[in-house]
């Protein structure tokens, strides 16, 4: 149970970035911030054994 908490913790930053995004100045380096933390945590889902197809595609979204 404590492995699954600790893949979601970068949730609230991905938040924060994201609502970052609606500031022009702070766009692309806002997406180049969400990316890099959308594939470490697409990382870390693969290292516990789970599908991360639908993981990309909400990133893609």
């Amino acid at each position: 149970m404590e492995k699954e908490s600790r893949v979601f913790i970068p949730d609230r930053a991905v938040r924060l970035i994201t609502s970052l995004l609606t500031v022009p100045a702070f766009r692309s380096l806002g997406k180049k911030i969400l990316n890099k933390k959308i594939s470490e945590k697409i990382e870390q889902l693969e290292l516990l054994g789970i599908p991360t197809r639908m993981v990309e595609d909400q990133a893609k979204m």
